[in-house]
């Protein structure tokens, strides 16, 4: 007979909270910006709209960082934040227009 003990869970690198943790959307935001800071892009979370399905975090890049490196932060800041996939997208402001 083979020992039917429970395995163990492996620990993951960081805890991960819950969605109705108090400062929980806030904690994502200092992960997008620290995430962000490791490859090499600077910038801030400037707006935070949670819906019912999407969250989006307008996040503020510094002048002069190329569009590529940022969209190149999917799949890290995926992994970063517990979720399956993230969308990066570029949004327009009026010094673009």
């Amino acid at each position: 007979m083979t020992n039917s003990k429970p395995e163990k869970t492996p620990e993951k690198y960081h805890k991960c909270k819950k969605q109705s943790e108090p400062n929980y959307l806030a904690d994502m935001a200092k992960i997008i910006e620290s995430t962000a800071k490791a490859h090499k892009v600077s910038g801030k979370v400037k707006e935070i709209h949670s819906g019912p399905t999407i969250t989006t975090f307008t996040f503020d890049v510094n002048a002069g960082t190329p569009v590529i490196q940022v969209k190149r932060l999917d799949s890290w800041l995926a992994r970063a934040l517990f979720v399956p996939s993230i969308q990066i997208t570029k949004e327009s402001s009026s010094e673009d227009r």
